[in-house]
């Protein structure tokens, strides 16, 4: 709910909050580095680490993007990624540059991919709802087998809901999606 996004907003020290706002620039800047690396466009490698996100931490979606990346444009060998099969597959796909953003859209397929990449290249029209930010809306943790599927209303509603609050904030609704992302798992450690 709304108010479980604003309480841990709050909650939030400065380090964490300073952390969010620039975490995706941190990615943007990540995926340049790959992409000047093999002489592709950022936008191929934003799109290829969104491709590569689902189930996977972030510092390995990185290792596995240059991995792709380095495969298709290098033809080294492709080792395994920490990620689905079928995620690997649509990767790969998107290592085009004739691509578009829009094309690169319609391949990623899936609320939570679209809006990451999107984030990722500064676009701020969406939120990225994964399953953590599920559960910070929800304000609590459960596990994996306990939760219930997101739906796409329900993902409409969290991304109006912190698009609100970031306008209250003055922040980019990206930026308060990283913090409560951030916050979330780090209460759950304390």
């Amino acid at each position: 709910m709304r108010k479980n996004i604003v309480k841990i907003l709050n909650n939030a020290d400065e380090q964490t909050k300073q952390s969010g706002i620039n975490w995706y620039s941190d990615a943007k800047f990540k995926c340049s580095t790959i992409a000047t690396t093999y002489g592709v466009s950022t936008e191929l490698v934003a799109s290829v680490v969104s491709a590569l996100s689902p189930r996977n931490r972030w510092s390995r979606n990185i290792v596995d993007a240059d991995n792709v990346v380095s495969h298709v444009f290098q033809r080294t060998p492709l080792r395994p990624c920490a990620t689905y099969g079928a995620n690997v597959r649509k990767a790969i796909k998107l290592c085009n540059e004739s691509l578009s953003n829009d094309q690169r859209l319609k391949l990623l397929n899936g609320e939570k991919i679209k809006s990451f990449f999107l984030n990722i290249i500064g676009d701020d029209s969406r939120v990225t709802v994964d399953s953590w930010i599920m559960l910070a809306y929800s304000g609590k943790y459960k596990e994996t087998k306990k939760r219930k599927a997101l739906t796409l209303t329900l993902y409409r509603k969290i991304e109006k809901d912190i698009k609100s609050v970031a306008k209250e904030t003055g922040i980019k609704p990206y930026e308060l999606q990283a913090i409560v992302w951030l916050q979330f798992q780090k209460d759950l450690t304390v």
